[in-house]
């Protein structure tokens, strides 16, 4: 099923829940290239939700984990930072097969939309390298053009940029995978990647409490899961090793069904206060937050394992 997103600029991230776009086009004349001119670096400011137009035929059928504006979020209300819950660098040559492969690059795509949140400039050029080496590793190494390498080069040290050129890495190999019809590699980034940023904000806190907003965010990834699990289960037909994925991801989704409750939703009027119906949020306890910690460790585990 065809997908039509009207982009602004180079990358792409969105809000927590929703594919989006950040950066801007560089302006005619300040590439760097030939002339030697500095390049305009991007700020996290410049960062916009696209427009996206459907025809009659077309329908954005799933949405996408962002890894970077989650991190932005979880941030905004009270994350703290710890370099020790990211997948260390040395494991990346235990991944031998593709979908070991793609879904570390997932995880460590993750890992750097979390590092460029929390400004940890110095540590990210490994990270850039390891995942520079598995999509050549995956033979999808036209995610990285020569021109975001020059970027890259050339800005190592402006965290703003280096934030809207690991977006701009996500969205390319989004695309490019989809063009060249490896959903299946798709999907095990997407999973790889969503389990690693469930693994780092469950461990931003220390355990479980009422009324946290961060629990709050990671009650409201039902939808993410359900997103990831329609496209694995379309690219299950083409890699049945997908299967035992979907039977994770099938039990936590389980875990939030069962903790959905109805609410109402509160609109300020001019005139007064306006209560709107039809809302659904999953209020998590402490026993369902606690099984959804720890299946998202074991998952976490055989990933960055390499199993």
């Amino acid at each position: 099923m065809k997908k039509k997103f009207l982009l602004a600029g180079v990358c792409v991230m969105g809000a927590t829940m929703f594919l989006s776009s950040c950066g801007e086009d560089e302006k005619e004349g300040e590439d760097s290239g030939e002339s030697g001119k500095p390049q305009k670096t991007i700020s996290k400011d410049d960062i916009e939700e696209p427009e996206v137009e459907l025809t009659d035929t077309e329908k954005v059928d799933y949405r996408l984990p962002t890894p970077n504006l989650f991190f932005e979020v979880i941030k905004k209300i009270g994350g703290d930072a710890d370099m020790e819950l990211v997948n260390s660098i040395e494991n990346k040559e235990n991944y031998t097969t593709t979908s070991q492969k793609a879904m570390n690059f997932g995880v460590y795509i993750s890992d750097l939309a979390y590092m460029m949140n929390y400004d940890f400039n110095s540590e990210s050029a490994q990270y850039f390298g390891a995942i520079k080496g598995l999509a050549d590793d995956m033979s999808i190494s036209k995610v990285f053009s020569e021109e975001l390498m020059n970027k890259l080069s050339e800005n190592t040290e402006n965290g703003d940029s280096l934030y809207a050129y690991s977006s701009e890495i996500y969205y390319n190999a989004y695309t490019y995978l989809e063009e060249e019809k490896k959903e299946d590699v798709l999907s095990f980034m997407l999973i790889g990647g969503w389990v690693e940023s469930m693994h780092i904000v469950t461990n931003l806190i220390d355990g479980y409490e009422e009324n946290n907003a961060i629990i709050d965010e990671i009650g409201a990834q039902k939808v993410i899961i359900e997103s990831i699990m329609e496209h694995a289960q379309n690219s299950a037909e083409k890699n049945e090793e997908l299967n035992p994925w979907l039977d994770d991801l099938g039990g936590l989704l389980e875990i939030y069904y069962e903790h959905l409750q109805e609410e109402e939703v509160e609109a300020d009027q001019s005139n007064g206060k306006v209560i709107l119906d039809g809302g659904e949020k999953v209020v998590l306890d402490a026993e369902s937050f606690g099984t959804i910690v720890e299946k998202i460790e074991e998952m976490r585990a055989k990933i960055v394992d390499g199993q």
